[in-house]
């Protein structure tokens, strides 16, 4: 049947805007691999809100003074260890994707409270009832399925990602009922999650995050996102180093539940120590201050 225009490694919400816009633009065979059973990935899981640096909802104007306060806000939030070509390029996009989503339907409401704002932003979310991440991937799901052209696999994980000689595309190899099968493609995309799924994977690939016993960890990730994209991607020869973002929630909290570790902060004769055994701070204070005091701490430990 001949090689791919496009093959895109991720079925989520990345993933499936990739292949819907590479459609549009004019792509006639795009095959979208998934390694779930099911389309979706971490969009299903988002339920808050939408981010981006317009001065005013529904001016889709240039508003390169709100994009340089995002950019500063996010960096500080980060720590500094974001990459930032790859930030500004999203918050760059952001209003893009805002505007996709309004010209299909999604009705946004501005929130005003919340402790949401961030310099340089607006924060909205849809006015429907139930996950913002659900609705946005239900609209997604849509043109995929009016994408003509577009083959989708499901329970197909990609395993292996090699360039063709001569730069003429690439050889991407994949699970497909239990057997290897590889396809060819002029381009490929991996938006395959990140490592967010398990606290293995975090442990691999962001190291300086992970202290604490695996059953303390709260991930917000898919089960499926165990960094099979970065892995891809370093087969290439990809430093990833600097591009990684992680999302976890407080050790202390899973769901709706405290854990052990939640139990013991809460404790009034509890102390929080570095990894050297001096205390940190004033226990009675906000997190935020730990936090800040832990990301500075050499360890990142308490």
């Amino acid at each position: 049947m001949g090689i791919y225009d496009l093959i895109v490694i991720g079925g989520g919400a990345a993933g499936a805007m990739a292949a819907v816009r590479a459609g549009e633009l004019g792509a006639e065979r795009i095959l979208l691999l998934e390694k779930a059973a099911a389309l979706g990935g971490n969009c299903l899981r988002a339920g808050t809100i939408f981010t981006t640096a317009l001065r005013d909802w529904g001016c889709y104007e240039d508003d390169s003074e709100n994009l340089e306060l995002l950019f500063r806000t996010i960096q500080e939030d980060l720590h500094q260890q974001g990459n930032p070509d790859l930030i500004r390029r999203y918050i760059a996009r952001a209003k893009d994707a805002a505007k996709f989503f309004e010209q299909r339907g999604i009705r946004w409401v501005k929130l005003t409270g919340g402790g949401f704002g961030r310099n340089g932003s607006i924060n909205v979310e849809s006015l429907e009832q139930g996950g913002l991440g659900p609705q946005l991937f239900k609209l997604l799901k849509r043109e995929l399925d009016a994408c003509e052209g577009l083959e989708i696999r499901t329970g197909c994980p990609a395993t292996h990602l090699e360039q063709m000689p001569g730069g003429r595309g690439f050889r991407v190899t994949m699970e497909r009922e239990g057997k290897p099968v590889s396809e060819e493609c002029r381009y490929v995309i991996v938006a395959a999650g990140g490592a967010a799924g398990s606290s293995r994977a975090i442990a691999r690939y962001v190291p300086w995050c992970v202290s604490c016993p695996e059953d303390e960890i709260r991930c917000a990730g898919m089960p499926s996102c165990e960094g099979d994209g970065i892995a891809l991607c370093q087969e290439l020869g990809a430093d990833v180093s600097n591009a990684l973002n992680i999302h976890l929630l407080p050790p202390w909290f899973g769901g709706h539940e405290f854990t052990r570790f939640g139990f013991l902060l809460e404790h009034p004769s509890a102390l929080i120590l570095g990894a050297d055994g001096v205390r940190l701070m004033d226990e009675s204070g906000p997190f935020d201050a730990l936090t800040q005091l832990v990301q500075n701490h050499p360890r990142k430990v308490c």
